[in-house]
């Protein structure tokens, strides 16, 4: 294991980076509303990329969980609860291998120990994984629907029940009965699943039909500025009766879900090339092409920008758990070097992590890097959990 952690910790880095992404990301003001905006984010802190911390001392590498031996599998997925982490392994030699046991492969991984208690095969085409508040674990697929499994016996993970809803669910959050599903350029769907066998539409959103995006279009067709903006509904979080919805260059939209028999917008933000949202109490963490979104959400009709952060490479999904937020980072497609060892090493990934309860100051945005893409991470007791394209890694302080 010493061996791996010197390979992955960066713990004698003299520099940050001869290159990386810039702090840029999209200003969020070219909408009708573009005046508000620029008054609501006028005060907003601006993070450059280059004056992030790099962690040397906070977490470091203590265990890791290679994937399956097999050169052709992936691990792209995790979700925590009380003591679990789970994970998702993918068989890209394709269909021809379903009956080779594997394919898509959940793995149950006891947090504390962080060894692997129990796995779950052929769960096909998982796009994301989240824990209801019912404690199941809920799994969207491409082919199976909604699969919901019982980890409460972690040995012996089974499959409960699939909800057939609509196809091409990006993400869902089951609260109670009520499934709410991000469907890409379908929008927003309701259901009612008190009978699993038999879902019941309670109602239905196509942002592309809302008065924000319609007036967005509108004043973007008087600029000369092109072609519309269409929606893809991709990833949701909650909080209370309002629901969070990322649509990509639709920015994010609030609804409020108190009746979800009529879904209504309660408040958007335009953010182009949003990836992914993360919400606790009333901050909301978005992640865009080349950074983060820092939003103030408690006054739901008008979020405003608190900070926006620069961050290397391409950030993709984020995390909020116990008051940490961490952000994937994959630099696949940026060479980012940095120095260790005294040696220039080019990493191809790396995690962001930031304490909710600190200040929006540089310092308090810390950067670990690896060798491979980061998938997604998130922190739990201590501990952040990091999945990488051939490995699962427990970073603990």
């Amino acid at each position: 294991m010493q061996k791996l952690t010197n390979r992955v910790l960066i713990v004698v880095v003299t520099s940050l980076f001869t290159a990386c992404g810039g702090g840029g990301g999209s200003t969020g003001n070219e909408s009708s509303t573009a005046a508000t905006q620029s008054q609501a984010t006028s005060s907003a802190v601006t993070i450059q990329a280059a004056d992030l911390s790099l962690d040397t001392t906070d977490f470091t590498v203590v265990n890791s969980l290679s994937v399956t031996q097999l050169e052709s599998v992936r691990t792209n997925d995790i979700a925590a609860n009380d003591s679990l982490i789970v994970t998702m392994e993918e068989d890209l030699r394709g269909a021809q291998n379903l009956n080779s046991g594997l394919f898509f492969r959940l793995r149950i991984i006891d947090a504390t120990n962080f060894n692997e208690v129990g796995s779950l095969d052929k769960i096909l085409s998982v796009v994301r994984m989240n824990f209801g508040d019912d404690g199941d674990l809920y799994i969207d697929t491409t082919g199976q629907g909604l699969v919901r499994v019982d980890v409460n016996d972690p040995g012996s993970p089974r499959i409960v029940d699939q909800v057939q809803t609509s196809w091409g669910s990006l993400e869902s959050l089951v609260q109670g009965n009520v499934l709410y599903q991000a469907s890409y350029n379908h929008g927003l769907f309701a259901f009612d699943i008190a009978d699993r066998n038999k879902p019941r539409l309670l109602d239905e959103m196509n942002f592309d039909d809302t008065s924000q995006i319609r007036d967005i279009n509108r004043e973007r067709q008087d600029r000369g500025l092109g072609f519309d903006i269409k929606t893809q509904a991709r990833a949701l979080d909650v909080i209370g009766s309002t629901l969070f919805v990322a649509t990509r260059d639709g920015g994010l939209f609030l609804v409020d879900v108190s009746n979800p028999s009529q879904l209504t917008v309660s408040g958007h933000y335009l953010v182009q090339s949003i990836w992914d949202v993360a919400v606790s109490s009333d901050v909301a963490y978005v992640t865009v092409g080349d950074g983060l979104e820092i939003l103030d959400v408690k006054d739901t009709t008008q979020p405003k920008r608190l900070a926006l952060v620069g961050l290397p490479g391409n950030s993709s999904r984020v995390t909020i758990n116990q008051n940490i937020a961490v952000v994937a980072l994959d630099f696949d497609f940026e060479e980012i070097f940095i120095t260790q060892n005294g040696q220039q090493v080019r990493k191809k990934g790396g995690i962001m992590y930031h304490d909710l309860t600190t200040p929006l100051t540089a310092a308090n945005f810390k950067l670990i890097y690896f060798d491979d893409a980061v998938e997604e991470a998130i922190y739990k007791d201590g501990a952040i959990f990091v999945v990488t394209k051939p490995a699962i890694y427990k970073l603990s302080n």
